[in-house]
Parts: C-alpha cells; sequence; structure tokens
C-alpha cells in the first residue's frame, strides 16, 4: 500500500452475520484481515439509512463477534438454524406468491416498523467520511440493498474514488430455473447497476468471467471494467476428526452441500436407481447438508423409496469434526451440480486427497483438471459410470496421486491477486 492510495474494505455482509463463515462472508473476511494489515480502513451500509459507517477496527470487530456466540452455544446454533428455515421460508414465498399479495406483505410489515418506532429517540451516529482518491473494495453481494449502487456511484462521482468488486456467479442470469424468482430481476439489476461505474471486477473462475462478459455486452454497458479472475482460496481448517455418533457405514461415497434444486441431487437419485435397474451394486451414498431450496419432495422420494432408501444416508447437522471425518474416510466424492461460480466441494475433497465424480458444467472442471471424474449433470448414465470408474482401486489411485501433486490456492494468493491489479 502506499502513501497515495486509502484502501477502503465494504463488511456489511459480516454486521448481521452471527453464523459460521462461508461462502461470501468468508470471502469478506479473508480478504479484510489480509488488507487490515496493510493499513486499510473499514466501512459498512445500512440500507434503512442509505448511508455507510466507519468501523474502526476489522479484527476488534470479528473478535466481539466470536465473544458474543461463544457462550450461546447450543442454543445459538439453534437460533441461527430457525433463522435460516425462516429465510428459505421467506425466499419460497416470495418466489411462489402473487405479485399482490408479496406487495401487501411489504406494505404491512412496513406499518409495523414504522409504528414502532413512534416515540422512539433518533440516533445520530458519524456516516464514514470517503476522500478523494480512495480505493473502495466491495468483495461481498448487495442485490439486495435496492439503493446501494446509486450510493456507491454517487460516491465515486463526489470523491472520485476507485471501485473495486466482485462477481461471483451469474446464476439469477443464466441459469434462473434453480434461483427464486424474485433473483430475476433484483440480482442482474444491481450487477448491470454497479458495472456501469465499477473500474476492477474480481471474477473466481474463467467460467464466470465469460458469463460476466457476455452479460455486459448483451446489455450494452458502456463502462469497461478491468476483468481480473481470482481464484478463491483452500485454506481449509482441518478439525481433529470424531466419527458421527451411530455412524455404521464403512465403503461409501460421500456429497456435502445443501439440499437444494440447483445442486442437483436428483441425479444422484435417478444414479441409483437406474443402478438398482441394471443390477449395480454401489457404495452407500452419504449426503451432508441441510435441506433448501425446493427439494422437498425430491428429499422425500429419496428417503422413502425402498429401491435406494437403504443405499443413501442423510446427515443434516455434522460440525467440522465430523464433516472431517467423513471426508477422511470416504471412497471417493460426488458433487452433480448445474451450475456453480468456482466448486468449492471439489476443492474441499482434494485438500482431504480424495477424488471427485463430477458435474462437467460451469467453472467445476477448473477447481481439480483432470483429477477427477466428469459427467453430463443430465446423465445418470454418465453419473453412474464415473461412479464404476472411482469404485476401482487402481483408477482412483491414479487420481488421488495426481492431487497429491496439485499446489492447492490459498487465501495469501487470492489477497496479492486483488492487490496487483489495482
Amino acid at each position: 500500500m502506499t502513501n497515495k492510495t486509502r484502501y477502503v474494505v465494504d463488511v456489511s455482509d459480516l454486521m448481521n452475520w452471527h453464523s459460521h463463515l462461508s461462502g461470501i462472508q468468508r470471502v469478506v473476511a479473508e480478504m479484510a484481515y489480509r488488507y487490515e494489515k496493510e493499513g486499510a480502513i473499514f466501512c459498512y451500509y445500512e440500507e434503512a439509512t442509505q448511508q455507510f459507517y466507519p468501523l474502526d477496527s476489522f479484527t476488534g470487530h470479528m473478535e466481539r463477534r466470536e465473544a458474543a456466540m461463544a457462550p450461546q452455544g447450543v442454543a445459538a446454533i439453534a437460533e441461527s438454524n430457525t433463522n435460516k428455515a425462516k429465510h428459505f421460508i421467506k425466499r419460497a414465498g416470495s418466489a411462489l406468491a402473487p405479485p399482490i399479495a408479496v406487495k401487501v406483505a411489504r406494505r404491512i410489515k412496513h406499518e409495523i416498523a414504522s409504528s414502532r418506532q413512534e416515540g422512539q429517540p433518533v440516533v445520530i451516529r458519524e456516516t464514514f467520511t470517503f476522500e478523494k482518491g480512495d480505493t473502495i473494495l466491495v468483495f461481498g453481494g448487495h442485490w439486495d440493498k435496492p439503493h446501494y449502487t446509486s450510493v456507491l456511484a454517487g460516491i465515486k462521482k463526489q470523491y472520485g474514488t476507485t471501485v473495486a468488486t466482485v462477481v461471483y456467479d451469474l446464476i439469477p442470469v443464466y441459469d434462473r430455473a434453480h434461483v427464486a424468482e424474485e433473483e430475476h430481476t433484483r440480482f442482474p439489476r444491481y450487477i448491470k447497476a454497479i458495472s456501469e461505474f465499477t473500474d476492477v471486477v474480481y471474477v473466481i473462475s474463467e467460467s464466470t468471467k465469460r458469463d460476466y462478459l457476455r452479460f455486459l455486452k448483451e446489455n450494452d454497458i458502456k463502462n469497461k471494467p478491468k476483468v481480473q479472475v481470482v481464484i478463491l482460496g483452500e485454506d481449509f481448517s482441518h478439525k481433529t476428526p470424531v466419527k458421527p455418533d451411530g455412524f455404521t457405514a464403512k465403503d461409501y461415497v460421500l456429497a456435502v452441500s445443501t439440499i437444494e434444486v440447483r445442486k442437483n441431487y436428483g441425479l444422484l437419485y435417478a444414479t441409483y436407481k437406474r443402478a438398482k435397474e441394471l443390477g449395480v451394486t454401489l457404495p452407500k451414498l452419504v449426503i451432508v447438508g441441510r435441506q433448501g431450496w425446493l427439494a422437498g419432495d425430491l428429499y422425500y422420494q429419496m428417503v422413502h423409496d425402498s429401491d435406494v432408501s437403504d443405499s443413501i444416508q442423510f446427515i443434516h447437522n455434522a460440525n467440522d469434526e465430523a464433516l472431517c471425518w467423513l471426508y477422511e474416510h470416504c471412497l471417493f466424492t460426488v458433487y452433480p451440480s448445474f451450475y456453480e461460480g468456482w466448486g468449492l466441494p471439489v476443492a474441499e475433497a482434494a485438500s482431504y486427497g480424495k477424488a471427485s465424480a463430477a458435474s462437467s458444467a460451469s467453472s467445476i472442471p477448473e477447481v481439480v483438471g483432470d483429477a477427477a471424474v466428469y459427467f453430463s449433470p443430465f446423465s445418470a448414465d454418465e453419473c453412474l459410470a464415473a461412479f464404476k470408474r472411482l469404485m476401482d482401486d487402481k483408477e482412483r489411485a491414479k487420481l488421488e496421486a495426481k492431487l497429491k501433486k496439485r499446489t492447492p490456492n490459498n487465501w495469501d494468493m487470492a489477497y496479492e491477486q486483488t492487490k496487483k491489479v489495482l
């Protein structure tokens, strides 16, 4: 960092996040820690006031966050799971309810909030002061904040700042069948708006880069930001492995991700049905993940179909220690997703030296290259063939040997990539 450049990191995604860091929240945290060592300062945005506010110390905030979470123990986890359940119910409701019902519900919510605020003292907080020449780093995703882009654009115009942001994927644009309907409009609106003035766009794979450049062309974006691929870190925290209570499977295939429609667990269901039809015996499939969006009917089928129910086991609340044990003892992993910005579960499996049978869609083949066996996410026969290949000890050993030679990406490397572009 030079004296001429002041780096301002937006950490809005972490201000009200009270759960385990994953996905975007983890990226924001990992980058913020590293920029803080370089002398960066921090701010966060609130949609209610349409203002940015200062954060004195990022590390201090995270320490306070951990301290607040620790004493709550099981109660905090239960509350977090309840909040997540409410979140998915809300998303489903927004996607399926008639537009007029959604508008009425929002109006009622606004009136309730307004009535609660009557008579309450107004707390005036000091807003963040931007300076001429600042570089603003936006590692989060803010398509749920309607005024965020206009506020940031105004700051850029007033202070002549440089703005760098991240595009993780364009799923709501190019894979609309697998996201809530509300995302069909607000997500591309956000990407279009921020693309009109941002200077640098970080993307997390070559696949996402292709999709983003396609988006710029299709939406006739006049601004031409610098687009740079930044590979996310794989610095996984390997806990002391602990076998899950009551777990008895010996030879098993592991699948790790939320059980939602985009993750394509329907293909695994079809693969096990196809194996049953052909008389092929497959290892037990252990699926680790909570139930997510639009997966209820499929989950019911997999649990109650006598053809496959004994061959599939679900674990919904595995902690890090249990997940570590499951990775270490599985034969291989499977990841059938329709569309990803990167494909972190494949990288995570590789960090344990485990080969993957993986979807050939979007960015997933970029993660470990030829050290995995790929299949079409639409073909149960191809998926079955991938299973059969990895069930062969010699074939599996060849891929595991390749993984040992692979240099994993880490967060320091990702940080250096972001800084080099600036």
